[in-house]
């Protein structure tokens, strides 16, 4: 642990330098590692945003410094197969805007532009005024752009709330979400507490509008009660269930509300989930081969032709140091977790997202804490998992084929799987029940993508086996409809005795229709823990000196415990 105290002394020089050589070339051959980033896709367009990288050459620290900060955006084109060992990126400079790790991005893509927040500074440099912005990323649709702050709508509203790192986030449309994290004054410059101290954990959930620039902070008392903190896991947004897009987090840790330190990790038996809309919590319970407890992996998700949607969770770090190489499968709507057999590379504070129809890139990662000097195994931090054939490959292929559910998950829903689900609340079993819809409209679904496809590009035989289809069609029309008129004043009152019934019982060929009601609304009550972990005693938070005014004025809702159950500190 040299380094941090050396990290803790170096002085302002020393910092300017350090600084200074993280503008250096990234993506070449001397590359070891790259961890603590984030990354999102945008138009076709991947871009791999802060961090740090290893600084070793030859075996050797450079300046007693395993890792340096990032000040370049790096992006890759997704409109074309790559490998990654091609020279494959373009660099965007940072501009004003300062090094951070740990931090979230978002993504708009009717703006095209990409959101930077929260993170911790580079060298526990301590931040100023400046700091407490938000960045914008302005693309130009080709892999460059330009850094600049974002001024919000409301600013005493954004000068209420705090940055922090290690929360989790995601977005859906012109929404940003999240939630939790720690905070000290190496995130936000509002926090009185050194960044070489231990972090406070600070609760609640933020939204951000990207159209307006509008800012909310909600409770998230609800997801665990009752110090609405979390911590170092994951969330996901996914719509095609019910009315609204559903926010839904899972893993990591639910921290005390006074250190970063007191914690317990959460376990993936059950999920917890949130609709910005209704503004209302939910949590459903999960079975099958779950993931151990674990924090800093990361998640993506994919919707299946079925209805289904499939999150892949791969890496992190449970009660040791040493990173997971795993990667497990949770299906909605059933709630039921898959362990896949693939092999992995153990990886921990890494990035994934999904590219293309069914291909899900990973970047970067270690295999523990601070361990820096041991090599990627994949070139330049870039690994290629096929989410169809669950197999790693060192190759992005732009045609990939559409996804299709595992074998062993469309398995699992054709053996009745579904009607088992024990369904937290009728709030929840309404919003996700009907979401499945057989291996019939799969196969349905799957041949229209393929004639698609096949459209752009017909055989000639295929042309020829048309046409003598079509003559052979049309003859049996002609004869079809001479026996019609024969037939038709047999049939006549038959065919509307049936027509009018339908009409009258609101079916369709026969089977009923379907409509799926609006859910009924459903608040977690503040004694329930989603995560179902035994109680324990909690702390009271000490009173912690904040400059400036970190009060709050969003309405309180019933279900709020304290004003302070918001993203926010109690002085």
């Amino acid at each position: 642990m040299k380094w941090l105290a050396a990290l803790a002394l170096c002085v302002p020089g020393c910092q300017a330098e350090m600084e200074r050589r993280a503008n250096s070339n990234t993506t070449g051959s001397p590359y070891l590692r790259r961890a603590m980033h984030s990354i999102v896709v945008l138009n076709d367009i991947l871009y791999i945003e802060g961090g740090q990288i290893a600084t070793y050459s030859d075996g050797e620290e450079e300046n007693s410094y395993p890792s340096v900060g990032v000040n370049q955006t790096l992006s890759l084109s997704l409109s074309e197969s790559w490998t990654n060992s091609s020279e494959i990126f373009d660099t965007i400079d940072h501009g004003d805007m300062r090094s951070v790790y740990e931090f979230s991005l978002w993504a708009d893509s009717n703006s095209g532009n990409i959101y930077r927040w929260g993170g911790n500074t580079v060298f526990q440099i301590e931040t100023s005024s400046d700091d407490e912005t938000l960045w914008a990323l302005v693309t130009d649709g080709s892999g460059g752009g330009t850094w600049s702050t974002s001024k919000p709508a409301d600013s005493s509203v954004f000068n209420s709330i705090y940055q922090t790192v290690q929360g989790a986030a995601a977005y859906c449309g012109d929404l940003g979400f999240y939630l939790g994290g720690f905070g000290s004054n190496g995130s936000d410059p509002k926090i009185d507490i050194s960044v070489n101290d231990v972090a406070l954990p600070i609760p609640g959930l933020l939204t951000y509008n990207m159209s307006s620039r509008a800012w909310s902070n909600e409770s998230a008392v609800p997801m665990n009660s009752p110090d609405g903190t979390f911590a170092k896991g994951e969330a996901i947004c996914f719509d095609k269930f019910g009315p609204n897009r559903l926010l839904m987090v899972f893993g990591g840790d639910s921290p005390s509300r006074t250190s970063a330190d007191d914690f317990k990790l959460n376990g993936f038996s059950n999920v917890t989930f949130y609709d910005p809309i209704s503004k209302q919590w939910h949590w459903q319970s999960t079975r099958g081969e779950m993931p151990d407890e674990r924090e800093y992996f990361c998640a993506v998700g994919a919707h299946g032709l079925n209805g289904t949607y499939e999150i892949f969770v791969y890496g992190g770090r449970g009660e040791s140091a040493d990173a997971i190489g795993d990667i497990h499968i949770l299906s909605l709507p059933g709630f039921q977790w898959f362990k896949t057999n693939i092999t992995a590379p153990a990886r921990v504070f890494h990035d994934c997202a999904l590219v293309g129809r069914s291909q899900m890139v990973v970047v970067g990662g270690l295999t523990m804490q601070f361990e820096w000097q041991e090599p990627d195994p994949w070139k330049q931090g870039l690994g290629i998992l096929d989410l169809n054939a669950l197999e790693w490959s060192d190759r992005y292929n732009v045609d990939s084929s559409d996804y299709t559910s595992p074998v062993i998950v469309l398995d699992w829903y054709e053996n009745g799987g579904l009607d088992t689900v024990d369904w937290s609340t009728n709030d929840v079993r309404e919003l996700f029940s009907s979401a499945y819809v057989g291996s019939t409209s799969s196969s349905s679904s799957a041949t229209a993508s393929s004639t698609s496809e096949r459209s752009k590009s017909t055989p000639t035989g295929a042309i020829a086996g048309g046409v003598v289809g079509g003559v052979v069609f049309l003859c049996l029309v002609g004869i079809g409809a001479w026996v019609f008129r024969r037939k038709r004043k047999t049939v006549n009152n038959v065919k509307l005795q049936v027509s009018t019934d339908n009409k009258k019982e609101g079916v369709v060929g026969g089977q009923p229709a379907h409509e799926l009601n609006n859910p009924e609304t459903f608040e977690l009550d503040s004694g329930m823990a989603p995560w179902q972990q035994p109680g324990h005693g909690r702390q009271e938070l000490h009173s912690i000196s904040v400059s400036g005014d970190g009060s709050s004025t969003t309405e309180q809702r019933p279900w709020q415990v304290e004003s302070f159950s918001r993203h926010e500190l109690h002085a």
